[in-house]
């Protein structure tokens, strides 16, 4: 194929050949496009395929401006000079990330500097160091940006659809008149950090973007600053927003590494918001008004993450978030996270509610009573589908779980797999959790253990690896050792079957050293496994489910 090319362009014209080795220029913009981003190489190279064709060079500048990302003031005001001097690449901008946030220039070469070398035996006069560090400070003085350039760099992007600041001063330039008025007309997504929470009013200039539908407010206020008398959020609500509103936007996230009880308030501005996410929140500040600003009548999704920081060891109250539920009629998606005791919340979850997804984060501790009416019962959450609980491992976590009690535990399971047939199959992932077990009894341990025949399916869930494991056994170096102490009769009872008792001895201490012995590797292990199971020979290094429930026949 190569040689028969060569061979036509030699039967050419030398101009012809010229125009013909350009092969590129009869390819069509949109496959040029496809196969531009295919080419795998990195922004600093893709700038130079500009050189191999001029049909390249759209692309070439299109692949450095599309989506742009800065990481310091330097960088910053680079691009505003750059977009300075070449308006049309301005056009070319469609995302833009401003990834550093406010802070106070570090001097270079300071004082800590001239510590550090003297310690290092350095002997450079005190006049030689000074003149070091002004030499240092005038070459790596960092470019700024002021307000005025900022402004011009949005007010030149007229094709910005996504736009981040974590720069809490220009952010503020965000949010003005002058750039919303005549500006950003094309913006879909806002992501913005601020030191402070916003007033509404200063929230108020992005109700002039047309198309905008997803915003994310980060507030990075500090806790104290919450709770000093006159907070801008101490009015009454009714007083708020009575005459305006920011209906496009439709994706609402409000969070931060700490956020008052104001923000919630601005979700009034969002009336036809249909997610909401609100992570760190103070549920120690929660109050009946907040929630019930939440847009009740589109709202479909919902994340709630509570904040670490409690003031002044508040209690943590979710009465007034609870009673909120009742008015969210469209609701089909529920992420909660939070250590609050959710007791009052589960009767608000119950039927009419369209929840299909209903997932509870690491920190919170729901039980199985308090899941068993979602699920059976007059009341049942007819539509759910999944259903997630993803509480910390015991040992990885500084607060201890409170456990799930085992109440109607079997009735659940049936429920779940009547849900799996059908065309409504269910999801539900991990509502048993590894550390439920924690508070049973040997009484309990009993109870579930006698609740079916099929050892093999028993043994085989997460229940009773984990049950056995850590609750029963509770001695894992002794296992380790191979120190078996004396079972009791209780303990020997709660093995299922007829069997004797050196045989149910050896069930329980393979079920019991389960877990333990997958962590084991290497001679040691298989060593280990040999005495907990009572055999010899044995070549595998972790045990399968059917060596321990061929002992529990």
């Amino acid at each position: 194929m190569e040689e028969a090319s060569t061979q036509a362009l030699s039967t050419l014209p030398l101009a012809d050949t010229l125009d013909q080795q350009d092969h590129l220029s009869a390819l069509p913009s949109e496959l040029l496009d496809i196969i531009f981003n295919d080419v795998r190489l990195a922004n600093g190279e893709k700038q130079l395929l500009g050189l191999v064709s001029k049909r390249l060079l759209p692309f070439t500048r299109s692949t450095l401006y599309r989506n742009v990302t800065v990481t310091s003031q330097t960088q910053l005001a680079r691009l505003c000079r750059t977009l300075a001097d070449n308006p049309a690449l301005g056009k070319v901008v469609q995302t833009l990330e401003v990834a550093f946030a406010a802070k106070e220039e570090e001097p270079v070469g300071g004082a800590e500097d001239g510590t550090a070398a003297a310690e290092d035996g350095a002997e450079e006069t005190q006049d030689s160091q000074t003149d070091k560090q002004d030499k240092a400070e005038t070459m790596d003085a960092p470019l700024e940006v002021d307000d005025a350039e900022m402004l011009r760099l949005l007010q030149s992007l007229p094709r910005l659809s996504c736009l981040g600041v974590r720069h809490s001063a220009m952010a503020q330039l965000v949010i003005s008149d002058a750039f919303t008025m005549d500006h950003g007309k094309s913006l879909g997504e806002i992501r913005l950090s601020f030191a402070d929470t916003p007033t509404a009013d200063a929230l108020r200039p992005l109700g002039h973007l047309p198309v905008l539908s997803r915003l994310s407010l980060l507030i990075d206020a500090k806790p104290e600053a919450l709770l000093e008398p006159g907070n801008p959020w101490d009015v009454e609500p009714e007083s708020l927003f009575s005459d305006f509103a920011i209906r496009n936007v439709q994706h609402l996230r409000l969070g931060g590494s700490f956020i008052g009880p104001g923000l919630p308030v601005l979700s009034l501005l969002f009336p036809n918001a249909k997610e909401v996410q609100m992570h760190a929140m103070p549920w120690d500040l929660v109050t009946t008004p907040i929630y019930s600003f939440l847009p009740s009548a589109h709202l479909t999704d919902l994340t709630i993450v509570q904040s670490p920081l409690v003031i002044e060891g508040r209690a943590m109250p979710v009465r007034s978030f609870s009673d909120s539920f009742s008015r969210f009629s469209n609701l089909t998606y529920l992420f909660l996270d939070t250590a609050a005791d959710l007791t009052p919340l589960f009767p608000h979850l119950a039927s009419p509610l369209p929840l299909e997804y209903l997932i509870f984060g690491e920190n919170s501790r729901p039980k199985v009573a308090q899941l068993k009416p979602l699920l059976l019962g007059p009341r049942k959450l007819a539509d759910l589908r999944v259903l997630e609980v993803n509480s910390v491992p015991s040992g990885q976590s500084g607060n201890p779980l409170n456990p799930l009690d085992a109440d109607g535990l079997e009735e659940l399971e049936k429920v779940i797999q009547a849900r799996q047939d059908g065309e409504q199959e269910a999801a539900f992932c991990d509502w048993v959790l590894p550390d439920w077990y924690e508070g049973l009894t040997s009484a309990d341990a009993e109870d579930l253990l006698r609740s079916t025949s099929e050892s093999e399916t028993l043994v085989e869930g997460t229940f009773i690896e984990a049950l056995i494991h850590e609750r029963i056994l509770g001695q894992q170096v002794e296992i380790a050792r191979g120190e078996r102490p004396a079972l009791t009769e209780e303990e020997i009872g709660s093995v299922p079957g007829p069997a004797p008792r050196e045989a149910k001895e050896s069930a329980y201490w393979a079920m019991a050293g389960l877990m333990y012995v997958t962590n084991l590797m290497g001679t040691r292990g298989r060593k280990t496994l040999q005495e907990i199971l009572g055999v010899e020979g044995i070549d595998v290094e972790v045990p399968g489910v059917g060596d321990v429930a061929s002992l529990l026949v």
